[in-house]
């Protein structure tokens, strides 16, 4: 113990800490890995960054990747010619279908957003600046899911849309009271025109009967502040 302690505060004079593994979500998940999760609803998939950290967690879950960019989809489409539970679907959601203005970050497409990007966001990410407007259609998860009630659960959906996050739920009333877990960015600062704020999703979350259950990462600037984060919602009860 004195020589973790002596290691411990050698390090905190670099401006580094250690910490078990046991106290780390982004090691833990918060103990998603230990539910049975049968059905994936990955919202915001871009790449496939999220899919391939899950897939091995639930290698029988039923995964349904959602992401509007074409480039993008062509990455997960080939990800899921090697994993036959994997469907790739090319549609934005949001509260309503139709169709809409998608703001592309060229040079980092996983901040592209249906949302416009602030001024802070192109000061403290300097990457969004190059961007192209693409026009994509836009679905809703009651739309693509219109009976809930068949999804194996328990149900995951995780969203990563970039300040569009209450507009997906909106969209998604009917599914949300099948879904046992929700995993959601959410921007603390302002990065997109008209983003979702933290109590919007919660309410939205909470109207469902899902509860707010801790953070999985943080992102932090130069100072220690708080950018975005990803929290976890869990059905009570379950």
């Amino acid at each position: 113990m004195q020589i973790e302690e002596t290691i411990r505060r050698y390090l905190n004079v670099l401006g580094l800490d250690i910490r078990r593994t046991k106290n780390v979500p982004t090691f833990t998940m918060l103990g998603l890995p230990l539910r049975p999760v049968r059905t994936i609803v990955d919202v915001g998939a871009n790449r496939g960054q999220f899919a391939r950290k899950v897939l091995p967690l639930f290698p029988a879950a039923a995964l349904y990747s959602f992401e509007p960019l074409p480039s993008a989809c062509r990455e997960l489409r080939k990800l899921a010619d090697t994993h036959p539970n994997m469907h790739v679907r090319q549609l934005a959601l949001g509260d309503r279908p139709g169709a809409a203005i998608f703001h592309e970050h060229v040079d980092h497409t996983p901040s592209s957003s249906l949302l416009s990007a602030t001024p802070e966001s192109r000061r403290l990410f300097p990457q969004t600046s190059r961007q192209q407007e693409t026009e994509v259609e836009i679905s809703t998860l009651d739309e693509q899911f219109p009976k809930p009630e068949d999804l194996i659960r328990q149900v995951l959906l995780k969203l990563d849309v970039q300040g569009y996050e209450d507009r997906v739920l909106r969209g998604g009333r009917k599914l949300l009271n099948y879904v046992d877990i929700v995993i959601t960015e959410y921007s603390v600062v302002s990065l997109y025109e008209g983003q979702a704020t933290f109590l919007e999703i919660s309410e939205e979350l909470a109207s469902a009967g899902l509860t707010y259950a801790g953070n999985l990462d943080q992102i932090y600037d130069e100072h220690g502040t708080v950018l975005f984060l990803d929290a976890v919602f869990i059905r009570n009860g379950r």
